[in-house]
């Protein structure tokens, strides 16, 4: 065994057997490869990454190839979730030395000394092929590299240092403007794909903080109904990328038609993903929204939940060594399991009346992957049924196939308590607990908090990753804002004193040590590791910017608490952003949604009184989709902060307390008044978009 056997990762233990002399990220390792003046071969990816995995299995086992890495490098191998700042930098110079974007996994090749890359890849077969070198020839030539061209290899650096450097360098803070929604608003118009949903092209990722704001940006009064937004949603839904038996969505499509994914399903994906399904059910109002939020619900109580609260970090892709196995079905299969009326419904349903969709994967000839793009009206009439009883059978088709698929091996699970996608998780979690009235959901998200704050806050910092029975990393600027934003949407669905102390203690932390000088935050905290790059995100990958989701949840936190540190700390992290905004705002939604909240702030509803009484002004504040609207139930019991105690004091009756941004109404009393208020647009017909 190597190194890696005492790590608490799952996906570093996956490789303590290998005969790679695999060593963790720690000055260890790093010191033996100074003192050595041997390069450093990292390679980063993830437990459930299906190319990581073929790798492993054609390279990394060969005892050639180890032999030969072995001989040449010192051999570090990381998991991109407990080290997204890693992960994060060494993208980037991939992107820079081969002038293309990277993934998993990365394989990059260090100068010992100064940690800066000379090569970067990302999948190496072990012997050439594929219009790529092999590993065995490509560790010989770069070993050789190193030796012979010292020089060369230093002057590279030297620039790509420059390059990083002025990467991170900070942007002039600028004054947030609408003219920057409108720029949005025609980059969408110009990248949507009308035909498929989503953005144009392959792969189709399901860009979800984008999908996020037009679907906010459409729910504002006035705005048009987008049909192109409509389309992309129902491709999320209807296509390969949903899990249509067991819920829960893989990561992307690999091709135009979202027909066919990769399978791996990440936990922060799919609770952003939950919301988004949340959100698009109190907008349009559609079953097939609520459903699909459903579905994903409980696939996180049933194959994520963890034993004492919160939830693992992700499915693997592959199951039997094949990717996707799992998932894959034959019409033979079907018709061995359903009856002939059933099984007529399946075929038509599920879209297996047309030639397999994954018949060019080995091994997995002449099967198809579930999708669901038919219209309900028209297989109800090919099958000669009444369509009010589709779903009925539709769902005990699924059922039954569920119930099949539950007995096949599953795919591994990375048992990993991972802060942040828990904090999406939670949010997603709340959102459909009040969308859908589960309260099961409600009681997972709660665990769920009360779980991070017991295991991952200590000593008052947030740490990132919870494994083998301990917790450990500090987190990183993403951590601590999805955290943020999950508690903040946990409090609009119950209130505990608790997660407010929790969410200021966090928004605290996060302003006290990633704090940037220039206004914004860093990704990494003030007292951690000394990398080769401190930067300062503002564009979204699949999830959201951090600095655009803390900057909204600490102006949010800030209208609530009439706290201005909150408020400042989130108008200096928008503004240190603008101009990337302007510059390329379709790949800044999540910043274009803390604009909306700047320029025009939030209805912040507080419903005071006694506890039997609030559920009747709660559920019309909450009916529908009102993404500018917070509202806050607060029982005379509960106890508050002295700020809130002196703003919100209890009231024999209750009372609705409105306020937008630093202006609020006179207390509504009645509980028609109130109806009468909500049905007028409440505050809504006296503020315009900008």
């Amino acid at each position: 065994m190597n190194r890696l056997a005492d790590q608490a990762s799952p996906y570093l233990r996956q490789h303590a057997h290998q005969a790679v002399a695999w060593q963790p990220w720690d000055e260890a390792a790093l010191g033996q490869a100074r003192a050595e003046d041997r390069p450093i071969f990292l390679s980063i990816g993830y437990s459930a990454c299906h190319w990581c995995h073929v790798m492993a299995h054609e390279a990394f086992s060969d005892p050639e190839t180890a032999a030969r890495l072995n001989a040449e490098f010192v051999c570090i191998k990381v998991d991109r979730e407990e080290r997204p700042d890693l992960d994060r930098i060494y993208q980037l110079c991939h992107q820079i030395l081969a002038r293309r974007p990277g993934g998993w996994p990365l394989s990059v090749f260090l100068d010992p000394h100064s940690l800066r890359p000379f090569f970067a890849g990302t999948y190496f077969p072990r012997e050439a092929g594929q219009g790529l070198p092999g590993l065995i020839e490509l560790g010989d030539t770069l070993g050789r590299v190193w030796r012979e061209q010292r020089a060369e290899i230093v002057a590279q650096n030297q620039a790509l240092q420059q390059a990083l450097d002025a990467l991170a360098a900070p942007a002039a803070p600028g004054e947030p403007s609408p003219l920057a929604l409108a720029a949005l608003d025609m980059d969408w118009d110009a990248a949507v794909d009308r035909e498929q949903g989503g953005l144009k092209g392959a792969p189709k990722f399901p860009q979800t903080p984008l999908l996020m704001q037009r679907l906010e940006r459409e729910a504002r009064p006035g705005a048009a109904a987008d049909p192109a937004l409509r389309l992309s949603l129902d491709a999320l839904l209807r296509g390969g990328l949903f899990d249509q038996l067991g819920g829960g969505f893989f990561r992307y499509c690999v091709d135009e038609t979202w027909s066919l994914p990769h399978f791996e399903k990440m936990l922060g994906e799919n609770g952003l993903l939950l919301s988004l399904c949340c959100a698009a059910a109190g907008h349009y109002g559609e079953p097939r929204y609520a459903e699909a939020a459903r579905l994903t619900g409980e696939w996180l109580l049933e194959a994520m939940a963890l034993p004492v609260g919160g939830f693992a970090a992700a499915l693997d892709a592959d199951s039997e060594g094949r990717e996707g196995h799992y998932y894959l079905w034959t019409r033979e299969q079907l018709a061995s399991l359903l009856d002939p009326q059933a099984y007529g419904l399946a075929l038509a349903w599920y879209g297996l009346g047309q030639g397999p969709n994954v018949q060019e994967q080995p091994g997995h000839e002449g099967r198809w992957h579930l999708s669901a793009r038919q219209d309900p009206a028209a297989v109800a009439e090919a099958l000669g049924l009444h369509r009010k009883h589709l779903p009925l059978l539709l769902e005990n088709t699924r059922q039954c196939l569920l119930a099949a698929r539950r007995l096949r091996t599953a795919p591994g699970r990375d048992d990993k308590l991972l802060a942040g996608a828990n904090g999406l998780a939670l949010a997603g979690l709340a959102r459909a607990a009040q969308r859908l009235h589960r309260p099961d959901f409600l009681e997972a998200a709660l665990a769920c908090a009360d779980r991070l704050r017991r295991d991952l806050f200590v000593d008052g910092r947030l740490l990132a990753v919870f494994a083998g029975g301990r917790a450990y990393q500090a987190a990183s600027l993403d951590d601590l804002a999805q955290l943020m934003h999950g508690l903040m949407e946990l409090l609009q669905v119950q209130w505990r004193g608790a997660d407010l102390d929790f969410l200021r203690a966090l928004a605290d932390s996060l302003i006290d040590h990633y704090t940037a000088p220039e206004g914004g935050f860093c990704y990494t905290p003030d007292d951690g590791e000394t990398l080769i790059q401190r930067p300062r995100p503002h564009a979204d990958d699949a999830l959201p910017a951090g600095n655009a989701l803390a900057a909204r949840v600490l102006m949010r936190l800030g209208h609530l608490l009439a706290e201005p540190r909150y408020l400042q700390a989130g108008e200096a992290a928008l503004r240190a952003g603008a101009l990337a905004l302007s510059m390329h705002p379709l790949s800044h939604a999540s910043l274009a949604l803390t604009l909306q909240d700047y320029l025009e702030p939030p209805e912040l509803i507080v419903l005071r009184g006694p506890a039997g009484e609030l559920p009747a002004w709660r559920s019309p504040a909450e009916a529908g989709y009102h993404p500018q609207r917070l509202v806050f139930c607060l029982a005379n019991e509960t106890a508050l902060p002295a700020a809130l105690a002196e703003r919100y004091p209890p009231s024999a009756e209750v009372q609705a307390l409105v306020c937008q941004g630093r202006s609020c109404q006179a207390p509504i009393t009645g509980l028609a008044d109130f109806g009468a208020w909500l049905g007028a647009g409440g505050g809504d017909s006296a503020w315009s978009l900008p």
